[in-house]
């Protein structure tokens, strides 16, 4: 759902660039407004209801305002995993004391999951994200029988 949702709509805005009909766009995927900014498809806007918004959640060009928060949590099966097992972070996932075949993740392509995957990138760097990545991929997906992201 969620490709045809917010990458349906980039899509739109995109191809129909030169010919503007959306006023406001509201989405909780940063990333997918940071490739409309690079494609000179945004226009800077200040809204003066944001003023008492502090500068560190604002865009100093004026491209976005962080309003919301997105919280991410790890469900644990407490029939599965007993507490002490229990994973406290996403990198407790590559703990081979967490048993593989109980790891999932949803692929990191569309909605919440693009930008946490993005944030793990900025903050760790592009070859620790990757490596990251890398090492959660061959965790194997539950139910499925297939890696992550396979």
């Amino acid at each position: 759902m969620e490709a045809t949702k917010t990458t349906g709509l980039v899509n739109r805005l995109i191809a129909e660039k030169e010919r503007p009909w959306q006023t406001f766009s509201g989405a909780a995927n940063s990333c997918r407004r940071c490739w409309l900014q690079d494609k000179g498809v945004l226009q800077a806007y200040r809204s003066p209801a944001a003023a008492d918004i502090p500068a560190l959640y604002k865009d100093p060009d004026g491209y976005w305002t962080g309003f919301a928060g997105r919280m991410r949590v790890l469900l644990i099966n407490k029939n599965k995993i007993n507490h002490d097992q229990a994973p406290a972070s996403v990198d407790d996932l590559l703990d081979p004391a967490v048993p593989g075949d109980l790891v999932g993740m949803a692929q990191p392509l569309f909605g919440t999951a693009l930008t946490h995957a993005a944030a793990i990138y900025a903050a760790r760097g592009p070859q620790q994200g990757r490596a990251f990545f890398q090492a959660l991929k061959s965790r194997r997906y539950p139910g499925s029988g297939r890696q992550l992201g396979g």
